[in-house]
């Protein structure tokens, strides 16, 4: 029930250039978890940023494109 009213409530807001589709929303109220642990220990990957700079700046450049 929430996620129809997530949709109807949101989905209006957007247009056609948005990535946010129906796909996204159904993801969004998932279960998952996102690690780079396993890049860390078999490649020595380091992260630059942060996760909460990450998603400041794909929030900013989102905005600036008029994508949201």
């Amino acid at each position: 029930m929430f996620k129809s009213e997530f949709r109807s409530t949101f989905e209006p807001l957007f247009d056609s250039k948005v990535a946010i589709h129906r796909q996204k929303v159904d993801e969004m109220f998932e279960s998952w978890v996102c690690s780079s642990e396993k890049a860390r220990k078999d490649f020595g990957f380091e992260t630059k940023k942060t996760l909460e700079q990450g998603v400041n700046e794909t929030i900013a450049w989102y905005r600036q494109n008029k994508w949201v």
